[in-house]
């Protein structure tokens, strides 16, 4: 309860009817009778409080003076905390005057001193401090201090009512962490707690300690002795706590760990894992991906690669062409460099060796022209010549039949449609060798316009759009004329030199142009010397190629897009580069046989110069620097030499009748 009062008798009433106090002192004064006033005071206290003032409610007894308050601080009345009495009295330095506070202060002694100061009399009152315990009403909330207030986080406001204490420490220290905004006693950063709630300033809960941040990581704890409440990363290699999640693996070697500098566990990314080879199955080694070792897909080993143990992969021991392991001495698809296709012939130590095309038992065969998709070639029984086609990329064909001739018939080559043919030695003609008809070009022959002799040609690619005729009636002058395949006059040009004697040796066509030896006879008819020419439908003038001094033994055996080849002394194969010539030297000698060979036919591309001998070779040359390269030994050579851009083809025939076309990748 709480008293208001300026009576100082009325206090003292209330102490003594509370039991508070059994003895009242008064100390000497120099003012009139501080113990007549204190009687008064006591006699007083009892009317105040409806008692009977005869019964002594306290005996006065001096009390010494060193213990008495002195004036200027004796206006409190102080209680005991132990007192029996819940008084709160103010007592005035008069009977009338403004209140003073009441107080509660221990004696250096076993009681506690009461002293009142009504302004002239200062009295102590003694209360034992054995005095039955007295606690204030808590449901009243009245509280002297926060000390007088019950429970946790609470404390006596000015208005001396207990409430609770916000956003602090417990006044009472009956709370051992802090009192939150609600009053609510809650631990703080560094001490324990089972859950983030348990904590102050809304803080998580981290390994059983309010944290300063969640500490999920792996290698990362809040409950290290030395940082008890801060989220701190483990020590390398150290493991990671009882509520963290563990470096898990799947391989040993792959295992993760805490490195000391990071708060997730650190998982190593080398080589794991054993190479191996199961058959020819290669399985590599792999490598750790986040505690696992990641391994590729195990390869089957194809296309001549090995498993190699060391590795678990698969490998070329040889030369790799493309995806492809092989051995450039004996793979037909990669002779010698990768990419070189023997097109269907054996590769023998890096070398093509040729593919029979199309064979034939009873006949001999040569090569008459090839074309883009077609060979051509004719076949001699002994008694009759027959022309076929054949797929120039087939192996062991059968040739598809496209004229039948007799003993003198000659087959002389394909111009793009037109296989053109010699019935007898100065008759010409051609046909088409797509016709419908079941016999092809057999019944549907057509003899060459003009008169003369057709100028030897072999196959192209694209196609000439032209033949020659020439005609030397005499020895005076010659005519060469150029005619479409369908046989119109195209151009005409006439040689007339200028010496009366002379004559024509190997004139020989490509494209638009041809090509001829000149020779140049003494008055007795013997050779004097030669010149090689040359004229074209788009230069119809002759010019020569050659100096005039060749002896009259050359005789051209192929004209090409880069050269004109002759055969000459010494069975020595001779060059006049195109377009040009060398009009002030000899032809170029490139190889020559001796004695031991002839020369039997020769071609030219952009990257050499190929040649047959009669001692069953194909050979081949650089044509700025000659140096031979046999190709092939042990052909029975027959007929002439032709190409395309991929191959030689010629004709190989025994002496016994037997034959077939033969085919050499470049």
């Amino acid at each position: 309860m709480k008293l208001k009062t300026t009576n100082a008798s009325l206090v003292f009433a209330l102490l003594v009817t509370a039991g508070c106090v059994d003895r009242i002192h008064t100390t000497p004064d120099a003012s009139p009778s501080r113990e007549a006033a204190a009687s008064d005071l006591s006699a007083q206290a009892g009317v105040d409080a409806g008692k009977d003032t005869t019964t002594p409610a306290v005996d006065a007894v001096a009390i010494p003076d060193a213990v008495v308050v002195p004036d200027a601080l004796a206006a409190d009345l102080v209680l005991s905390q132990d007192a029996a009495a819940d008084v709160i009295a103010d007592v005035g330095g008069g009977v009338d005057s403004q209140p003073a506070d009441v107080r509660v202060a221990p004696d250096a002694g076993a009681d506690v001193a009461v002293v009142v100061s009504d302004g002239s009399v200062d009295v102590a009152v003694d209360v034992p401090a054995d005095s039955p315990a007295h606690t204030p009403d808590a449901g009243a909330g009245v509280c002297q201090s926060s000390s007088d207030c019950p429970g946790t986080c609470q404390m006596c406001n000015a208005s001396h009512a207990c409430v609770a204490a916000v956003s602090q420490d417990d006044p009472n220290a009956r709370c051992a962490g802090t009192c939150d905004a609600t009053g609510a006693c809650k631990s703080k950063k560094g001490q324990t707690c089972q859950a983030s709630t348990d904590c102050a300033g809304g803080i998580p809960c981290a390994d059983g300690y309010c944290c300063d941040k969640a500490c999920t990581g792996s290698c990362e704890a809040c409950n290290l002795a030395a940082s008890v409440g801060t989220c701190t990363t483990l020590a390398a290699n150290a493991v990671p706590h009882a509520s963290h999640t563990a470096c898990a693996s799947t391989d040993a070697t792959c295992a993760g760990y805490c490195n000391g500098s990071s708060a997730a566990c650190f998982y190593p990314s080398s080589a794991c894992g054993t190479p191996s080879c199961t058959g020819n199955t290669a399985q590599a080694a792999g490598t750790c991906s986040n505690g696992a070792c990641a391994k590729p897909a195990a390869q089957t080993c194809t296309n001549g690669n090995t498993c190699q143990a060391s590795t678990g992969t698969c490998s070329c021991s040889n030369t790799t062409c493309g995806t492809s392991c092989v051995n450039l001495a004996t793979d037909p698809k990669n002779c010698g460099t990768c990419g070189h296709d023997c097109l269907g012939g054996a590769c023998i130590t890096g070398h093509c060796q040729p593919a029979v095309v199309v064979s034939s038992s009873t006949a001999q065969l040569s090569v008459i022209g090839v074309d883009a998709a077609s060979l051509y070639f004719q076949a001699y029984d002994g008694l009759t010549n027959t022309a076929y086609q054949v797929s120039r990329t087939g192996q062991g064909a059968t040739g598809s039949l496209l004229d039948s001739g007799d003993f003198d018939t000659s087959y002389l080559g394909v111009i793009g449609t037109k296989l053109f043919l010699s019935p007898t030695s100065d008759v010409f003609q051609y046909c088409d060798i797509n016709s419908t008809d079941s016999t092809h070009c057999s019944a549907t022959k057509t003899a060459l316009p003009g008169a003369g002799t057709l100028a030897t040609f072999k196959s192209q690619t694209p196609p000439a759009q032209y033949f020659a005729l020439y005609d030397n009636p005499t020895q005076t002058e010659a005519t060469i004329s150029w005619y479409t395949t369908g046989g119109t006059l195209v151009k005409t040009v006439t040689d007339t030199p200028s010496v009366a004697a002379y004559s024509y040796l190997g004139l020989f066509a490509y494209g638009d142009a041809a090509y001829w030896i000149r020779s140049f006879l003494n008055a007795d008819l013997t050779p004097l010397d030669a010149t090689v020419y040359t004229a074209s439908v788009a230069n119809p003038t002759l010019t020569y190629l050659t100096a005039n001094t060749l002896p009259d033994i050359y005789s051209i055996i192929d004209a090409n897009a880069k050269s004109v080849l002759l055969v000459g002394p010494s069975n020595g194969l001779y060059r006049v580069a195109l377009p040009n010539g060398t009009p002030s030297a000899k032809p170029a000698l490139l190889f020559s046989t001796g004695s031991s060979a002839t020369i039997l036919g020769a071609t030219e591309d952009a990257n050499a110069v190929y040649w047959l001998q009669s001692d069953g070779t194909v050979n081949s040359c650089l044509a700025t620097f000659c140096q031979r390269q046999i190709l092939v030994f042990n052909q029975n050579v027959f007929g002439d030499l032709y190409q395309d851009s991929s191959a030689l083809y010629w004709g190989d025939s025994t002496a016994a009748g037997a034959g077939q076309v033969m085919r050499l990748a470049k």
